[in-house]
């Protein structure tokens, strides 16, 4: 017998930007104690970013859902890449995924941020809206704990994004890019 009521009703109540009560390892772990291994395996492999398989093949319609709004946002996101950088758009695996006009909405609203942190921010939080817009109260129910463990993976996302983490990184890949374009043995530089 399952004991999800139980566990559900263990966890606390999460607002978008507070810091994580627990780990995405503590949640599964504790999941473990109540749960069955089919709906264990389920929940351990949710993903800010599923595949588009996902959208039609999860026992859950939170995560059918959540699945085929996630790929819609991702191929909006790799159009408008596309689009800026010049190129033509070349959709792969997301060919056959159907737009969702709030995954649209999402993308060019996260593209038209004053920043890279200010857009992902952006992403983060309409990507909450939507979980939450799923399932907006804490409900008892396995899809009700999917929504948490969403939930979790976005506040355990958005401890990374900071300032600080940013500069750091911009950092170091331009550190990267310097140092092997002054290693390079051919000595074929260029000046732009």
């Amino acid at each position: 017998m399952t004991h999800q009521y139980y566990f559900a009703a263990t966890l606390p109540s999460l607002q978008f930007g507070m810091e994580p009560p627990i780990s995405g390892d503590e949640f599964i772990t504790r999941a473990a104690r109540y749960l069955p291994e089919g709906e264990l395996e389920i929940l351990s492999a949710v993903s800010l970013a599923p595949v588009p398989e996902e959208a039609g093949s999860s026992p859950s319609p939170l995560l059918r859902r959540y699945a085929a709004w996630s790929s819609s946002l991702r191929l909006e996101l790799a159009r408008l890449r596309a689009e800026r950088a010049g190129r033509a758009f070349e959709p792969g695996e997301l060919a056959d995924v159907p737009r969702d006009a709030n995954a649209v909405a999402a993308a060019r609203s996260a593209f038209a941020a004053a920043s890279p942190l200010d857009g992902e921010l952006e992403l983060e939080g309409r990507r909450w809206a939507f979980v939450d817009g799923l399932s907006p109260i804490q409900t008892f129910d396995f899809d009700g704990l999917c929504a948490w463990r969403l939930k979790l993976l976005i506040l355990e996302r958005l401890s990374l994004l900071t300032t600080e983490r940013g500069e750091l990184g911009y950092r170091a890949v331009y550190s990267a890019i310097i140092a092997a374009y002054e290693g390079r043995e051919d000595g074929a530089h260029t000046s732009s």
